[in-house]
């Protein structure tokens, strides 16, 4: 596909489109073809989330109203887009994050059953909204929790991941998580992005106010146009700086 299309591979993998520029993203589409000259033009409706009424017979002018569209969202992102770029954000805690890239997931049929009760939890119509899994150390809770996240990175269902970890620098600080999974989930999520960042200065404010401000509410506000189920994984919260903060948000 990415040699037909020229879509890059990042994108066709599920990368956020939202992280390609506008002109790359019109570049998609500059050499398809189509049996009617409005079709090339409508194809661009998905790749920018724009959502506009399709009316064939309007010709080579099928172009203005997508390029219009795109380029007002585009000024509407990019308002949006510099206060999340303030958000002290730690790219590299992320399941699946450069250095996290070896980190072992469950093998095929292995920690069925524990895979099955997170995904029923998950998927089903469980009200508690947080699923716990403790364990003596060495048990394989990582690997658990980095198949979990995996499983719904693929599905597109994974709002954002924190893997903490003892002296490694900024993954090891309680500040970073919800600002880190909240830049995670702006990128991911273009409906709860909107919401995500209306406080400047949320980065000072108690963790509690960070989560309700960047995770909570954006996602309450966000509901019908984002996905029905979004994950969020945090893994080994005993190793980060301030475990005990925890117990009181």
């Amino acid at each position: 596909m990415h040699t037909t299309t020229g879509i890059p591979h990042q994108a066709l993998r599920g990368q956020p489109l939202s992280q390609f520029s506008v002109a790359e993203r019109l570049s998609w589409a500059k050499h398809r073809r189509t049996k009617r000259k409005e079709d090339k033009a409508y194809s661009l409706l998905g790749i920018f989330s724009v959502f506009l009424p399709l009316i064939y017979g309007e010709g080579d002018h099928a172009f203005t109203r997508p390029e219009q569209e795109i380029e007002k969202t585009h000024t509407e992102n990019t308002k949006f887009d510099r206060p999340l770029s303030q958000l002290p954000a730690t790219p590299q805690a992320a399941f699946n994050s450069l250095e996290n890239q070896h980190g072992p997931e469950c093998l095929s049929n292995t920690r069925v059953d524990i895979l099955q009760d997170i995904t029923s939890w998950a998927d089903g119509s469980d009200a508690r909204c947080i699923y716990w899994l403790d364990g003596m150390a060495g048990t394989g809770k990582s690997t658990v929790a980095r198949t979990a996240a995996r499983i719904y990175y693929d599905r597109g269902n994974l709002g954002g991941s924190f893997f903490f970890s003892r002296g490694g620098g900024d993954v090891s600080l309680a500040e970073k998580l919800f600002t880190t999974l909240a830049s995670q989930l702006a990128a991911k999520n273009p409906s709860a992005k909107r919401h995500i960042q209306e406080n400047q200065d949320i980065a000072l404010c108690s963790l509690r106010d960070q989560w309700n401000q960047l995770i909570l509410s954006p996602l309450s506000k966000a509901i019908g146009k984002a996905p029905a189920t979004i994950v969020l994984v945090i893994d080994a919260l005993d190793e980060c700086d301030a475990n005990k903060t925890f117990e009181s948000c």
